[in-house]
């Protein structure tokens, strides 16, 4: 489902791949930034909302991950309402504050959309 985006969200200019020149305005590391950052930054964090779910959808089709285990925003679903989602679902959870941003956000996406 999100394999089929990314040449999309490449050409698209929604994900863009990192050069050392990019480390002072990368995305943080901990949710609980990750959140604060995103209230000026959204267009970076909803490009790295896709690296996460694009990431895991690798990891479960050419990783040791199982793909059918593997949760991320649901094709039919808009990223940048998802991304809204997954942003309000974190400030609203204290405990992912600490977590790495891909975790608090698989956390956030499996609490959304039911997964396991």
């Amino acid at each position: 489902m999100l394999l089929k985006l990314l040449p999309l969200a490449f050409a698209l200019g929604m994900v863009q791949l990192s050069t050392p020149a990019d480390a002072a305005s990368a995305v943080p590391e901990r949710a609980g930034d990750f959140v604060a950052y995103c209230t000026s930054h959204f267009r970076e964090c909803r490009s790295k909302i896709i690296e996460i779910d694009v990431a895991a959808m690798a990891g479960g089709l050419w990783g040791k991950d199982d793909i059918t285990k593997v949760c991320a925003v649901p094709q039919d679903v808009d990223i940048t309402d998802a991304s809204k989602k997954i942003l309000a679902w974190l400030t609203n959870n204290a405990a992912a504050a600490d977590m790495t941003t891909t975790n608090g956000v698989h956390a956030a996406e499996k609490a959304i959309w039911n997964c396991r």
